[in-house]
């Protein structure tokens, strides 16, 4: 989930409710800790975590500096439950590499298979600039690990 999601969460008074309803003979909580909100999501799951990812990609075109310009993966309000990386031996996802456009020459290009780096010399300004490219492409092979949901 990312922090704005994660925000509603701590301060909603529901889910305070909920807390202290099963946190008997205890005293009231009035803000939910990262513990308390995993025991309320899950009483059967040994290993459990929450994890707040706020960041995303730029879509081609988009101006601008920082988090304003980007398109987050995951949208406010939205949770991504998943397992553990494997189910019975079998990864659940996993990272392929893809196409990448690098300078061949003074006016050519090619195209290589995964990350690749790369020195451009300008020789009029006589600067070079240095470049990491990579396209990095998910691939879920077991769908039904992903699940997701809404908070609101």
């Amino acid at each position: 989930m990312n922090s704005k999601t994660y925000d509603l969460l701590i301060r909603n008074t529901n889910v305070k409710n909920m807390i202290n309803f099963y946190a008997a003979g205890a005293a009231p909580i009035q803000r939910p800790r990262r513990q308390d909100l995993l025991n309320l999501f899950t009483s059967f799951a040994v290993d459990q975590d929450i994890t707040i990812y706020d960041n995303g990609y730029r879509d081609e075109g988009a101006t601008g500096i920082g988090r304003p310009s980007l398109t987050k993966y995951l949208t406010d309000y939205k949770v991504l439950v998943t397992t553990s990386y494997t189910l019975d031996g079998t990864n659940i996802a996993d990272t392929l590499d893809g196409q990448v456009l690098v300078a061949d020459g003074f006016n050519s290009t090619r195209t290589v298979q995964g990350e690749t780096a790369e020195v451009m010399l300008d020789v009029m300004s006589k600067t070079h600039f240095f470049r990491y490219a990579s396209a990095r492409i998910p691939r879920i092979l077991i769908p039904e690990a992903f699940l997701t949901a809404t908070v609101g």
